[in-house]
């Protein structure tokens, strides 16, 4: 691990529950900037990524995956969760969130699903690198959903 990158990510607010922010396809941590104020302003402390290969991150050097993704989230929600952790996936981030919810079952206390559509995981291996490829990628294998603790 000792060479591994870590994605871009911005930290904001202080609070024991952390909202991980994923976002969609050709999107960025910016696209989350409303939604980072309004829930620092709830109490919640916020961490939103540019995912491995968009944004400002570098492309993984073996290029892009799904699992490749949730990978990085989790190992983001190593380096930085708090006593509570709820990833919040957005379209393509909704394909990832499920699957960082399983590599971390310990760390991830909540799983919120954005605009993802689960047909995705219903195609073959050709159609997905296809999909991948035009930019229209999305899935959710899981259908589990969790409210953030009130304030």
């Amino acid at each position: 691990m000792s060479n591994y990158r870590f994605p871009d990510y911005q930290v904001a607010g202080e609070a024991d529950t952390t909202v991980y922010l994923l976002h969609g396809a050709y999107g960025s941590k910016d696209y989350f900037r409303a939604e980072i104020e309004t829930l620092v302003r709830a109490g919640y402390r916020v961490v939103a990524w540019d995912a491995p290969g968009y944004g400002i991150s570098p492309l993984p050097a073996g290029g892009l995956s799904i699992e490749g993704l949730a990978e990085a989230a989790a190992r983001l929600i190593d380096r930085t969760g708090s006593a509570t952790n709820i990833v919040l996936g957005h379209s393509m981030g909704g394909i990832v969130a499920p699957l960082v919810t399983l590599l971390r079952p310990e760390r991830v206390h909540g799983l919120v699903i954005s605009a993802t559509v689960a047909s995705f995981s219903q195609k073959s291996e050709e159609d997905k690198r296809s999909s991948w490829r035009n930019g229209s990628s999305r899935s959710s294998k899981e259908n589990r959903s969790a409210k953030l603790p009130a304030r």
